[in-house]
């Protein structure tokens, strides 16, 4: 693309990227959506309720939604090898903005301050296109980031480094506004 054409289409593209929306372009798959997997193909997820991100850093402990205490490492060994792995992060919902980026880290151990470049560290997310509080929303999948994990993962279990119990660590390294209120609904990890 040449001209205005190629700033409107460079323009377009970042603009989603700051807003938090996945940019990256995955041939032949279909988009990772909150809709996008059905019950089978959740691997690990939060427990029922919203998730306050009020005293941070917050650790959430995931889960398998077949009752069982299987382990992430375990259910990775039935997998097809061509299944990717996301963490859907769903129903981002605040008051006000709280004008700072969280990051999201996969088996941070406890007590360990996060780092922006810590081995672990998922990604971010912002609440810019969040739910307001006072709007009534249909369900939770209104406002929702996925990660692709897959190679993440791996290297974590390559190194002996998943723990028994996974879990998802958010952090901020600024103070959010005041009175911002930020919760997320639900966090998941799933295969596609």
């Amino acid at each position: 693309m040449t001209g205005s054409s190629g700033r409107v289409f460079f323009f377009l593209w970042f603009s989603l990227g700051v807003c938090g929306l996945d940019t990256s372009i995955q041939g032949g798959r279909r988009p990772v959506g909150p809709n996008s997997f059905d019950d089978a193909d959740i691997l690990q997820t939060s427990s029922s309720g919203p998730i306050r991100l009020e005293h941070l850093p917050v650790r959430v402990a995931l889960r398998s939604p077949r009752g069982k205490k299987e382990k992430l490492s375990e259910q990775l060994l039935h997998l097809a090898s061509r299944r990717r792995i996301y963490l859907l992060v769903r129903g981002l919902r605040c008051e006000s903005q709280p004008g700072v980026t969280y990051h999201l880290y996969l088996d941070l151990l406890e007590g360990i301050s996060p780092s922006a470049d810590d081995l672990r560290r998922v990604g971010t997310v912002n609440f810019f296109s969040a739910s307001s509080s006072g709007r009534a929303v249909s369900d939770e999948s209104e406002s929702w980031r996925s990660f692709e994990v897959t190679a993440l993962i791996e290297k974590l279990a390559s190194r002996g480094l998943l723990s028994e119990a996974t879990s998802i660590t958010i952090a901020v390294f600024q103070e959010p506004e005041a009175n911002s209120s930020p919760s997320i609904g639900s966090v998941a990890l799933v295969a596609q």
